[in-house]
């Protein structure tokens, strides 16, 4: 089974960097495995199933929330991300010579730019991460076969509320926004309504 790469062509490269786990890096990194074009294009090894993501794009997208909370500054190609499998090798070293090899056999898969997909993408990682192991840890049956270092109910409660109040702070500012629109909406069709009561009635 072959596995996906994504190519992405950065508006910026500094953009795209901070996410990356280069092959010419000297330090260790969490980011993405990459390899560098010569164009400053980049492609992006997922390690996951090609297959997946030609079959179901939304868990392609979920991925790309792996280049943060708007995957769309980090790519300037409408068309969206290019996902093909490793099976093929291109040889060309820009962008556009990679997509004329291997688009036809890959897809295009555009980002979701939802408010609820950015607040999820911006939702520290390190906490979903505590609040499974916790809750992992936590599943072992009854008093008698507990793990003294299993977390306490009241643990959990406070990683539960650490990850709500993060959920609820990244969409509080999409639903500030919404509100604004609302309201500018509401003061036009009132002005429009206080216009219809002065205009004269016309005569019988």
């Amino acid at each position: 089974m072959s596995d996906a790469v994504v190519l992405v062509h950065p508006p910026q490269r500094e953009a795209l960097l901070p996410f990356l786990d280069l092959e010419d890096d000297d330090e260790e990194s969490d980011g993405i495995y990459a390899e560098e074009l010569e164009d400053g294009s980049f492609l992006l090894y997922t390690f996951q199933p090609f297959a997946v993501f030609a079959e179901n794009q939304d868990e392609a997208r979920g991925w790309l929330l792996e280049l943060g909370a708007e995957p769309a500054a980090v790519h300037d190609d409408p068309r969206g991300f290019l996902f093909f499998p490793d099976t093929i090798e291109p040889e060309a070293q820009t962008y556009d010579g990679v997509v004329a090899e291997v688009a036809d056999k890959g897809i295009f898969v555009t980002p979701d730019t939802s408010p609820l997909a950015a607040a999820i993408a911006g939702i520290d990682p390190n906490l979903l991460q505590a609040l499974a192991d916790q809750l992992l840890g936590g599943a072992g049956g009854g008093a008698e076969r507990r793990d003294p270092k299993a977390p306490l109910p009241f643990d959990i409660g406070k990683l539960v509320s650490g990850f709500q109040e993060q959920m609820l702070a990244s969409l509080g500012a999409a639903g500030d926004e919404d509100d604004d629109e609302d309201e500018d909406e509401d003061d036009r069709e009132e002005d429009e309504h206080d216009d219809g009561k002065d205009k004269p009635k016309p005569k019988p």
